[in-house]
């Protein structure tokens, strides 16, 4: 399903017909089209969801189904992270870690370096509404979150983009029309 999301996307957005045999992946296992700097997107999927973001510049998008999860796994993460999760009720625990995780996640994969970014090398914290990044390049990106429930199975969606181009809205594709 990712491929055929892949493929309805760049159709749709840069008027191209996807063939396989053009997408390549670089030396950090990051997938790209051959011969199109313009063109970068992202995949991810979990549980019923699959995901997909395109730009014209890196991108970075995870999508993780939330469920009951050991957070003395958590020591990976940012040491302010794993202060700030500590501070949380125990019912919020779990859904700040897959916010900060989905976060974490869609950055180095918008980095184009996937987990050769240490986790505890960057940190995110999210008030409200509002993201703060702490990182390399942190006046590059822009980040969002998205709450998903499908079948009353909740899911957390986080995507990465550079400043200012984030999407204003999230399209939703049932799969048979793919």
């Amino acid at each position: 399903m990712s491929w055929k999301l892949l493929e309805r996307v760049i159709k749709d957005v840069f008027s191209l017909t996807l063939e396989k045999e053009f997408i390549s992946v670089d030396s950090y296992g990051k997938p790209f089209i051959e011969n199109r700097n313009n063109i970068h997107f992202n995949l991810s999927h979990s549980g019923e969801i699959v995901c997909c973001i395109v730009d014209a510049f890196p991108v970075g998008i995870d999508v993780e189904a939330v469920s009951p999860i050991d957070l003395d796994t958590t020591n990976f993460f940012h040491s302010k992270e794993r202060f700030d999760l500590s501070t949380l009720p125990t019912n919020e625990q779990i859904k700040y870690f897959y916010k900060l995780w989905v976060l974490k996640e869609s950055y180095i994969k918008a980095e184009g370096k996937g987990l050769s970014i240490p986790l505890n090398t960057f940190s995110f914290e999210i008030n409200n509404d509002l993201i703060h990044f702490e990182g390399n390049n942190n006046h590059k990106w822009d980040f969002s979150l998205h709450a998903i429930d499908i079948n009353r199975q909740p899911y957390q969606l986080g995507i990465c983009t550079h400043k200012g181009r984030l999407p204003n809205k999230i399209i939703e594709i049932p799969y048979m029309f793919l």
